[in-house]
């Protein structure tokens, strides 16, 4: 049987869904759980990554299983020996349209600590932050999309009408454990869709407190209002007080 698959595109794009076949979405479905707990136990064996975490957002391994918080050190492709090069030349076109793995047939969270989001029980897309000095052509941090609504939530939005948008999953998280408050993220570009927005009101959000980090311009966090006010939300901007560091793990 010859498959019709989608070109093999790695792309770094928040507005760009991935094309995938029906094959591709099957891959998903049963993969990523997995490739998530994979993930999971990586970082269990990392120190650096584990201290990553703390020095910089003060997770704890506790925390971090939580959230099924990951790390991604090169060792995710050796999973696929066990299977004939057909089946595993399928898999990796589907993991490269899933932007898991780039064109290249490398991983594309190398160095990275991962954080999946979920919407419900749906693996809806991942965020990656590289843990060391980004050299080369690196990006400091990857979000992949697998569906329009890739909103990370933390754990505790059910009753509450206030919540926090900060600029990263992991400041999210960092926020939940200093204050017990409920925040959100998308990425660094604070970009937010209509169903993201959509996926807040259900929620029961009405007011959102913007943390600014304190290298963005101002008139950056003013577009991030505009675009929350036209979604019917009310909002204002703080200045993120979570830049700080924490003492080794």
């Amino acid at each position: 049987m010859k498959y019709n698959f989608p070109p093999c595109v790695y792309a770094e794009t928040l507005l760009e869904l991935p094309k995938l076949s029906e094959l591709d979405i099957r891959v998903a479905k049963q993969y990523l759980p997995m490739i998530v707990e994979y993930y999971s136990q990586r970082l269990l064996l990392d120190e650096k990554a584990h201290d990553y975490l703390y020095v910089k957002y003060g997770i704890s391994p506790l925390v971090s299983r939580h959230y099924s918080l990951g790390y991604s050190d090169r060792t995710l492709g050796a999973e696929f020996s066990h299977t004939n090069f057909a089946e595993r030349e399928i898999l990796r076109g589907s993991l490269k349209r899933l932007r898991l793995f780039r064109g290249s047939g490398h991983e594309a969270f190398v160095g990275c600590v991962v954080v999946p989001i979920l919407v419900g029980e749906s693996i809806t897309g991942f965020y990656a932050e590289r843990i060391a000095r980004v050299c080369r052509n690196a990006k400091p941090f990857y979000r992949v999309r697998f569906e329009e609504n890739c909103l990370f939530v933390t754990l505790n939005f059910e009753g509450q009408r206030d919540a926090y948008f900060c600029d990263s999953p992991l400041a999210a998280i960092q926020l939940c454990g200093l204050i017990n408050k409920p925040a959100f993220a998308t990425d660094r570009s604070f970009e937010l869709n209509d169903q993201e927005c959509e996926y807040m009101r259900k929620l029961g959000v009405q007011d959102i407190i913007i943390l600014k980090p304190a290298n963005t311009l101002a008139s950056d966090m003013s577009k991030v209002r505009k675009k929350l006010t036209l979604a019917g939300f009310r909002s204002r901007i703080e200045p993120n007080f979570l830049e700080v560091k924490y003492g080794k793990a």
